[in-house]
């Protein structure tokens, strides 16, 4: 009768201690996504997004509320990916203000006047205009092949690149050139540029330019005609290594007015759903 009970009391002590077992383990494994829960939120706290939740298989309300969190997380994690973002694009933005020129050379017989409305927070367009060692003025519109803080940097990388090199090279297709060739070294990206470089002489009215591809000017005249400066094709910037250049020579009369544009221009859209073109 002692060794029955003994062997009773024993069974049921095991049998209490496997169903506590048990009990712990499906309640571990029940709470565990509650317990991911606390600490992605401790994460998030402290500015971090990275700590996942996995929810889990079964869908009853605990398994719910972490594939809910969970997607919460995601919502924060690109939220803050997005504030990252906007911190570039507005340091791009700052970039590229400083890039353009806010004042223009104060020479007799000559004004000029710019403006850029790019279509993102930062674009590939830029212009410039600077005043050269022999007292001639050098006049820049380009447009980089893409949008974005990437056509922002290769414009900026651009712009220096023309206004360094026409300081020691005269004639603009050698100067061109040049930059061609600097702008072909490393450009894994295959970035590529349109551009116009025009030299004035304001005592003469002498002008002197080199098309890379890019939209002709127009010439105005005082009479208020227009003409396209068209040129032979040329290869754009940054594409095709040693290629040569040539400049096409024009005098400005006085009263004349010299336009330079981007394809922003040409190919806005009407309310109608078409290309204002060159006309």
């Amino acid at each position: 009768r002692d060794l029955l009970s003994g062997i009773s009391y024993l069974a049921l002590a095991s049998a209490m201690i496997l169903f506590f077992a048990v009990i712990n383990w499906s309640l571990r494994t029940s709470f565990r996504p509650l317990d991911a829960i606390i600490q992605s939120l401790d994460a998030l706290t402290k500015g971090r997004t990275d700590l996942r939740v996995a929810p889990p298989t079964r869908r009853d309300e605990i398994g719910r509320l972490a594939g809910t969190f969970e997607t919460f997380r995601q919502g924060m994690e690109a939220r803050t990916r997005l504030g990252r973002l906007t911190q570039e694009l507005e340091v791009a933005t700052r970039i590229q203000n400083q890039v353009l020129p806010r004042a223009f050379p104060s020479v007799p017989r000559a004004d000029f006047a710019a403006s850029m409305i790019p279509m993102r927070e930062v674009g590939g367009d830029f212009y410039d205009v600077f005043a050269l060692p022999d007292g001639r003025i050098g006049l820049v519109i380009a447009d980089v092949s893409d949008k974005g803080v990437g056509a922002a940097l290769f414009m900026a990388i651009a712009r220096t690149a023309v206004r360094s090199t026409a300081m020691s090279t005269p004639d603009p297709a050698e100067c061109v050139r040049r930059v061609n060739e600097y702008l072909c070294d490393e450009n894994e990206a295959m970035l590529f540029v349109t551009l116009v470089y025009s030299v004035l002489d304001p005592a003469t009215g002498a002008l002197v330019s080199c098309n890379a591809g890019h939209n002709p000017p127009a010439r105005i005249d005082q009479d208020g005609t227009v003409t396209l400066m068209e040129v032979d094709p040329q290869p754009v910037l940054g594409i095709l290594e040693g290629t040569d250049y040539v400049s096409e020579t024009s005098t400005l009369a006085a009263g004349d007015s010299l336009f330079f544009y981007t394809d922003g221009v040409t190919e806005a859209m009407t309310a109608d759903g078409e290309e204002f073109g060159e006309d």
